[in-house]
């Protein structure tokens, strides 16, 4: 919980930056552009090389294997791409990072033509470099807009990921078999250019700075954890804990763990059930747009209900998707209408928690 904070946190870059008024809304089309292009190849990582796995082993545990690499280096990897950040600015730290996923994606091209597992959840391993990196981009764009206009920034970056659900799914569907005799090596050549196109977007990025950061300010010790969620310079005083800052977290968190569960669970339960990749990978487009396009109207709803709300009603419609699903696992089409219902649930907690996140924090804590 702890990541989303510091991923609202200051963000400076190797020289500062005069915007125009019109500047802005370039960037944050770019940004968001920047995240439909992460979460196509979220999407990629997931599904096929869960796929991959799944036919050169027949076992799930293996095959969800390579999920659980693919986030424990996403949320390993938080601090240090901050450090990172504070020495060499954004826009570097963001090239190393899709570098980083573009050694992955070769990974598991490789494991594909040698039918190597190994090398598969190698791969996955440093591709959560990248999709820690890509889960700044909404604070980044809220950098660049009036206070007034933050929601709805945020649900247009958000937003891009529409693009992602004829992105990836169909990306990965039609490149499977590019490669003659090598099922699904074609899909990890996309994401390789995926990576190489996302290098190109974000050095068209200018970056909003703060002349007066210090690379020196950044405390990556234990205690600078528990100072996130207080006000003011004493934390003796319980007065000034930022509770809503927790709550924005926690928010963001719990609707992002159930939808990335859920994500592998249900392909994998169709699988198991004898149907197609292709049908599988229909569901996730489902999924993906009820994540996604919600975003045309969630900014509008975090300025009508209230960012409190609108994680409350997001995290409420989540688990009882969660439940149905759970209840009807064989019944395909409630499955089909439950996953949906997860990702517009993931979409108000994404949006109201980001928000929530940001208003929580200090203008010095902001980018």
């Amino acid at each position: 919980m702890v990541n989303e904070a510091y991923l609202s946190n200051n963000i400076p870059d190797s020289a500062p930056v005069e915007l125009s008024s019109v500047t802005p809304w370039r960037d944050v089309f770019l940004l968001s552009a920047c995240w439909s292009l992460g979460i196509a190849a979220l999407f990629i990582q997931v599904s096929v090389t869960t796929s991959v796995i799944l036919e050169f082993r027949d076992n799930s545990s293996v095959a969800t294997l390579a999920l659980g690499l693919f986030c424990l280096t996403a949320s390993c990897s938080v601090f240090p791409s901050i450090a990172l950040i504070h020495r060499v600015g954004p826009r570097a730290s963001f090239v190393v990072g899709l570098l980083a996923g573009l050694v992955g994606g070769a990974l598991n091209l490789v494991g594909v033509l040698l039918r190597n597992v190994v090398l598969l959840l190698v791969g996955s391993i440093p591709q959560g470099v990248p999709w820690a990196l890509a889960l700044r981009y909404r604070f980044i764009a809220s950098s660049l807009s009036e206070t007034r206009h933050r929601p709805v920034v945020i649900s247009i970056t958000v937003l891009g990921g529409v693009l992602s659900t004829l992105l990836g799914p169909e990306l990965s569907r039609r490149a499977r078999t590019w490669i003659s005799d090598q099922d699904y090596a074609g899909s990890f050549v996309v994401l390789m250019l995926l990576y190489l196109v996302h290098v190109v977007l974000i050095m068209m990025i200018r970056f909003k700075l703060k002349e007066s950061q210090d690379a020196g300010d950044l405390t990556l010790s234990p205690k600078g954890i528990p100072a996130l969620f207080h006000r003011g310079e004493s934390m003796a005083d319980g007065r000034s804990f930022n509770w809503w800052l927790l709550v924005g977290i926690t928010g963001v968190s719990s609707g992002y763990g159930i939808m990335v569960g859920l994500m592998l669970a249900v392909p994998l339960a169709l699988r198991s059930g004898g149907l197609s990749f292709d049908v599988s990978t229909t569901a996730i487009e489902a999924h993906m747009l009820g994540m996604f396009l919600p975003s045309l109207i969630s900014g509008r709803m975090v300025k009508w209900l209230g960012a409190e709300m609108m994680v409350t009603v997001g995290f409420a419609v989540c688990v009882i998707s969660e439940i149905i699903i759970l209840a009807h696992s064989s019944n395909v089409p409630i499955l089909f209408v439950s996953i949906v219902l997860v990702g517009i649930g993931w979409n108000f907690t994404f949006v109201g928690g980001s928000d929530l996140v940001v208003s929580a924090s200090s203008p010095e804590q902001l980018p």
